[in-house]
């Protein structure tokens, strides 16, 4: 049997472009996500001030459902020739619904033939909703955190930028209208539409998926469009009737109705929650300076480990000063997280050595500039360095520089960190238990290729240390 052609990614992006569509987001691979934005003037249909005017239609969520494609594509079509409809360039009425039509959200899945996206994430598991996991099934790999595939998080600014008030989200294969959120009567229109049923389960469990994170917690009426086995010739005047009618009854929603879940504006949360989740997300020249500094400081951290321990025995420094470079020095000698990649491993260390670095500078006293000039090398890019790291981290670096209290408290071999300090014979055991890190250290220049070639997992590690530190300081008596 010969295989259904499918359109092209070129030819949909032609086409939407000949309609007045544009780029939105762009995916893993750095293809173009369109979108297309309409306006249905008040004028043509009957509209009342308070009721749902901005929706959203996506369709190529999952790279292998072509079907879904092609109809958000003939729904753009004929939204293009409706009488009335004008792109988003207009001066809008009073009451006019705004519509956005995203045909193909995965476009990397889609040349693959794939449901997932480059990344092999499957996309709708990965916004997100109050049930995120990272427990999947094959196939349904969420990501490593909500929000952390390009295409997912284009489509969540979208949303929270434009605050759309309805979405509808174009699947198959089950033939059936599912809805979360308050769109029970929604669905039920559609179903009578197109004559598929409504299923108000899609029969198993969607941890982070849009529907949940739109419909469960936000409380953003959404419709999950399940279209029937095969390809749009086989039922594209059910498809039309359904998507006609989700947005003709969808635009009659009252934002105010009685089966609304009680929050105040739904996409305000989504706002907030968008807003959460974008601070871990950097673009891609801060991604290169930070992966850049990142590899610089890690084939470096021995040797600037040096300058720690010359800071713990300089008597011209303050004693807390030494006590501080001290407890920086045993945090980044004690072994931890051994099942972490090394590289991402040691990110933690040479952040605080910068920090610490930082603190002698500042808090040193009368020797602190005899000090800097005696490691005018550490020093000279030590301001470029930490602005790069906070740039990419953000509150991750506060909340490292916020450990000095509880690094004080550590214990090496037996040892307090002020004995470290105040008796000479422990400064010396602890130098040379520094260099016996040196000579061990597993990172050197040639080791470290092709090892740092992304900023997530280095963001990913810090995050869940920041958790678990958390979770031990709820747990304390």
């Amino acid at each position: 049997m010969t295989e259904p052609t499918r359109a092209t990614i070129d030819s949909i992006r032609e086409c939407l472009q000949e309609l007045g569509g544009s780029s939105c987001a762009t995916s893993v691979e750095g293809r173009p996500i369109m979108m297309l934005h309409r306006v249905l003037p008040a004028t043509s249909r009957k509209t009342i001030p308070g009721h749902v005017q901005r929706i959203l239609v996506v369709g190529g969520v999952h790279g292998d459902e072509a079907s879904g494609v092609d109809a958000v594509m003939d729904l753009a079509a004929r939204q293009a020739n409706a009488t009335g409809a004008r792109p988003d360039s207009s001066e809008p009425a009073l009451a006019d619904v705004h519509l956005w039509l995203i045909p193909l959200l995965n476009p990397d899945g889609y040349v693959r033939k794939q449901k997932n996206n480059a990344h092999d994430v499957d996309l709708n598991r990965n916004f997100p909703a109050r049930n995120f996991t990272r427990v999947h099934e094959p196939r349904y790999d969420p990501g490593p955190r909500p929000l952390s595939e390009p295409e997912s998080l284009g489509l969540a600014r979208l949303i929270a930028t434009e605050k759309i008030e309805a979405v509808v989200a174009v699947h198959s294969p089950f033939a059936c209208v599912n809805f979360d959120g308050p769109a029970k009567g929604w669905a039920e229109k559609v179903s009578v539409a197109c004559g598929w049923p409504v299923w108000e389960s899609i029969g198993y469990p969607t941890p982070g998926s849009l529907g949940t994170w739109l419909g469960s917690d936000c409380g953003i009426p959404i419709l999950t469009l399940e279209l029937p086995p095969g390809t749009l010739t086989d039922f594209r005047a059910a498809a039309a009737a359904a998507l006609d009618t989700a947005i003709r009854a969808g635009s009659g929603l009252s934002l105010g109705a009685t089966d609304m879940i009680a929050y105040d504006y739904p996409p305000n949360r989504v706002v907030s929650t968008v807003s959460a989740y974008q601070e871990s997300v950097m673009d891609k020249d801060l991604e290169r300076s930070f992966l850049d500094t990142v590899s610089k400081g890690l084939i470096s951290l021995p040797f600037d480990l040096k300058v720690l321990l010359e800071a713990v025995s300089d008597e011209d420094l303050e004693h807390d000063v030494r006590q501080l470079a001290a407890s920086a020095v045993v945090h980044i000698i004690t072994s931890k997280d051994g099942n972490v990649d090394p590289p991402v491993r040691h990110l933690e260390d040479v952040i605080m050595l910068r920090l610490a670095l930082a603190k002698i500078s500042a808090e040193g006293g009368e020797g602190a500039a005899t000090f800097r000039d005696r490691f005018s090398d550490n020093y000279a890019q030590l301001d470029s360095e930490l602005g790069i790291f906070r740039g990419a981290l953000g509150d991750l670096v506060d909340w490292l520089d916020s450990r000095w209290a509880a690094m004080q408290k550590l214990v090496y071999a037996k040892k307090k960190i002020s004995m470290f300090v105040d008796d000479e014979e422990v400064g010396t055991f602890l130098y040379d238990e520094g260099l016996k890190f040196a000579t061990n250290y597993p990172i050197t220049e040639k080791s470290l290729v092709g090892r740092a070639k992304q900023a997530q997992p280095f963001v990913d590690h810090l995050l869940r240390k920041r958790e678990q530190d958390k979770r031990k300081i709820t747990t304390a008596p």
